[in-house]
């Protein structure tokens, strides 16, 4: 399980006592409907950014399940030919999808349904509107509000950044991707979209990941509802069977990490390895995040600059320094041999925008290393 005491992924010191109420198994969770509560299940939509830093998220969203003993949740649910929209309008369910004015939209919403009202707020005001609905659902509902999500990193870690005063609504929260890896097989970490085929909810109502393709937070959420009812649903001794994801076949370069991201903005390595021979990535914008990459072995070609103008090669023994800002382009430069690098990032975010529309020059310039160990 991410989530244990010490835990490296947030800053808890302010919240102990939330953090300490964590449903962390699905006995537990099954126990939590015994007694009314009310489950909200928050997603956010845009780059994580610490304390004192701007507000990256750019939407949210939130929606409101309310649970009790006579709630009719039959034991056993039925796993395939679910819709998301009759699970949304057979269960008493309010959904908010809020946008942060100015700020830009990494994707654009191209969702196959979509849920709740958009509402419109300043981003100064981002906290004062969240605390005045968690104080108008607990008022309506007058029982424990339990935090939910699938995969709750990001939320947490922005929530105990930005909106502090937000934990103080909910009596416990529960990360339903840890619940679904418990009782399912294999025993590997699942995705949203893995939990949603599980259960047998069409194609369509599945979880859209990747910024080509688009999402609002909203429909996530209901997402993430329809996960929780399901396994509400499930017998103790049940085991959820989940097709793994098919693997893809590659044609271009492809980055494999290992090791987990700790907590954000430190520096901290990992392995990458590129297997395509010879061919480049997209050219990529990483934003404010600095890279510098060890070569281990393998030949490394890189190209930089607005139009890819500049280029230079490293081999083992080598770093290569990305700044800020900069279009770059990596390349496995060897025909025959497999390219193995170490990269050390300034932030731990997977933040990487693809320019598909730069037009390199054919010729780039190439940068000689001028240093005691690569004589001119």
């Amino acid at each position: 399980m991410r989530y244990h005491e010490g835990c490296r992924y947030l800053k808890t010191k302010h919240w102990q006592p939330l953090w300490q109420s964590n449903i962390a198994n699905f006995d537990a969770l099954k126990d939590s409907v015994k007694s009314p509560c009310i489950f909200v299940a928050i997603d956010f939509e845009g780059l994580s950014t610490k304390e004192g830093e701007p507000l990256g998220i750019t939407d949210i969203g939130i929606a409101v399940f309310p649970s009790s003993p006579t709630t009719s949740i039959p034991d056993t649910p039925s796993l395939r030919n679910q819709r998301l929209q009759t699970f949304f309008e057979q269960n008493p369910i309010e959904c908010h999808w809020i946008r942060l004015t100015g700020k830009r939209s990494f994707s654009d919403t191209k969702d196959t349904c979509y849920f709740g009202r958009l509402q419109e707020i300043e981003p100064a005001q981002t906290e004062i509107e969240l605390v005045a609905l968690f104080e108008s659902i607990q008022q309506r509902f007058n029982s424990p509000l339990i935090l939910v999500g699938f995969d709750l990193v990001f939320e947490l870690t922005t929530i105990a950044a930005h909106f502090s005063q937000v934990f103080q609504f909910f009596s416990s929260w529960v990360d339903l991707q840890d619940i679904v890896m418990e009782i399912s097989h294999p025993k590997v970490t699942h995705g949203l979209r893995g939990a949603l085929r599980a259960f047998g909810f069409a194609p369509g109502d599945l979880a859209i990941c990747g910024r080509k393709s688009g999402h609002n937070p909203a429909d996530d959420t209901i997402r993430q509802l329809a996960v929780l009812v399901n396994l509400l649903r499930l017998r103790k001794d049940i085991t959820l069977q989940i097709e793994p994801r098919p693997k893809r076949e590659q044609t271009g370069m492809r980055r494999f990490w290992h090791g987990r991201a700790p907590n954000p903005k430190e520096l901290y390595p990992f392995t990458a390895r590129v297997y395509i021979r010879g061919k480049p990535l997209s050219a990529i914008l990483p934003h404010w995040i600095e890279s510098v990459i060890y070569v281990v072995r393998g030949r490394a070609r890189m190209r930089w600059g607005e139009r890819l103008e500049f280029t230079a090669e490293a081999g083992p023994g080598d770093f290569i320094y990305v700044p800020p800002y900069v279009p770059h382009q990596e390349i496995n430069a060897s025909a025959d041999e497999t390219l193995e690098c170490v990269l050390m990032r300034s932030d731990t975010d997977a933040v990487a925008i693809n320019l598909p529309d730069i037009e390199p020059v054919e010729k780039p310039t190439t940068v000689k290393w001028i240093d005691p160990t690569h004589v001119e």
